[in-house]
């Protein structure tokens, strides 16, 4: 597998937003899209968030996290889930779970409980 730049890699909708700040290795991708970097195989995978950049663009690209894993075969197999921001549980984790036979490493953020007024539900 031929080596290339580094890149960004972004959930679909973020690319020209990267472009227009001057950030021009940028790969993006849609949920369960796979790519290749550094050699690991690497897909984007959904989680349940909403997203925006400013006040006037809520939920118009796509929030998600990330799969990554030695290719098939290696040496020294390993994989780990990295949940990205979360609102809390969805049928996302079971299912990125099955898909994916589970993982070495889990990296899923807790918190966001306080205030309990806004944050409860």
């Amino acid at each position: 597998m031929a080596r290339r730049a580094s890149s960004f890699l972004v959930p679909l909708g973020i690319k020209s937003w990267m472009n227009d700040i001057g950030i021009t290795q940028v790969e993006e991708l849609d949920w369960s899209d796979e790519t290749h970097v550094a050699g690991l195989d690497v897909w984007f995978v959904p989680s349940q968030h909403w997203s925006a950049r400013t006040p006037f663009d809520r939920s118009e690209t796509l929030w998600g996290g990330w799969v990554v894993k030695t290719p098939e075969g290696a040496a020294y197999p390993y994989s780990f889930y990295f949940s990205g921001d979360t609102t809390g549980y969805s049928p996302d984790f079971r299912d990125i779970g099955a898909r994916f036979g589970g993982f070495d490493l889990a990296l899923i953020p807790i918190g966001a409980y306080a205030p309990r007024w806004f944050m409860g539900a």
